[in-house]
C-alpha cells in the first residue's frame, strides 16, 4: 500500500511538472513494503482512534502495539500508538503517563525524524508538560514535513484554542476536517473552537451534524449539553 503510495505521487508529480526538493525524491524512491498483517493493525487502530474517548483509545494502542509487534520496521504505528495513548489519558497527570507518553513519543522520532505524526506526538507530551513554545514548534515541523496531515492540523488547532488563537485555530481545524472529512474527532474540533469563541448557536448545529452520522459519538454529545446548559437550556 505504501509502495503504491509512492508511485502515485511520483507519477502525479511528474505529469504536472512539479519540482521535488531532493530528500522528498528520495523518500518516495525508498519507501518500504509493509507487512499486510501489520497494516490492518494499524488501519483497526486508527478507526479506534477517532472515536476519542478513552476505552478506544486504548484499544487503539492495543492495535498499534500489534502492527508494531508484527513489523517492527513499520514507523507509522509508533507514532499513532504515542498519539492514542496521550489522548486516552488526557485528564490524567501521572509520571507513569508522562514517562510512557515521552518514551513512545521518542521512540517514533528516532526511527523516523521526518515522519510529521511522530513530531504531533512529542508536541503533545510538551503540551501535556505546558511548555506551549515547545509545543507550537513541533507542531509547525511536523506541518512543514507534510502541509497535508490532518492529525498535525487538527492536533495543533486544539493548542491554539487553549492559548486563546482562535482565529487560528478555526482554520487549523478546518483545514483538519477537509482533509479527513470522514473523522467525526477532527469534525468535532471545529464545533469546539466554536464554542470556545462562544458562538454556542453554530456549535449546536454542528454538534448535531455530527449527530446525524453518529448519534452515539460521546464527544458530541457532551459538547452539545454542555453548550445547551450554557445557553440556558
Amino acid at each position: 500500500m505504501l509502495t503504491l503510495h509512492g508511485e502515485v505521487a511520483r507519477t502525479i508529480a511528474d505529469r504536472i511538472g512539479a519540482e521535488l526538493e531532493p530528500e522528498e525524491s528520495l523518500r518516495l524512491a525508498t519507501e518500504r513494503p509493509v507487512d499486510p498483517a501489520a497494516y490492518d493493525q494499524y488501519v483497526k487502530g486508527l478507526a479506534l482512534f477517532s472515536r476519542n474517548d478513552p476505552d478506544s483509545c486504548l484499544r487503539a494502542v492495543e492495535h498499534f502495539e500489534l502492527a508494531i509487534e508484527i513489523d517492527p520496521d513499520f514507523t507509522s504505528p509508533y507514532a499513532a500508538r504515542s498519539l492514542a495513548y496521550s489522548w486516552a489519558h488526557k485528564g490524567q497527570i501521572t509520571d507513569l503517563v508522562r514517562e510512557r507518553g515521552l518514551s513512545y513519543a521518542r521512540q517514533a522520532i528516532e526511527r523516523d525524524e521526518e515522519l510529521a505524526e511522530a513530531h504531533v506526538a512529542m508536541a503533545l507530551v510538551h503540551k501535556r508538560e505546558w511548555d506551549w513554545a515547545a509545543s507550537e514548534r513541533e507542531f509547525r515541523r511536523a506541518l512543514e514535513l507534510n502541509p497535508n496531515s490532518a492529525f498535525a492540523h487538527a492536533f495543533y488547532a486544539q493548542l491554539l484554542r487553549e492559548l486563546g488563537r482562535l482565529d487560528e485555530a478555526l482554520r487549523e481545524a478546518e483545514l483538519a476536517a477537509t482533509l479527513d472529512p470522514r473523522d467525526l474527532q477532527k469534525r468535532t474540533m471545529v464545533e469546539w473552537v466554536h464554542f470556545s469563541a462562544h458562538r454556542y448557536d453554530e456549535a449546536i448545529e454542528r454538534f448535531r451534524a455530527v449527530l446525524d452520522l453518529e448519534p452515539d459519538y460521546v464527544l458530541a454529545v457532551y459538547n452539545m449539553g454542555l453548550a445547551r446548559t450554557l445557553l440556558g437550556r
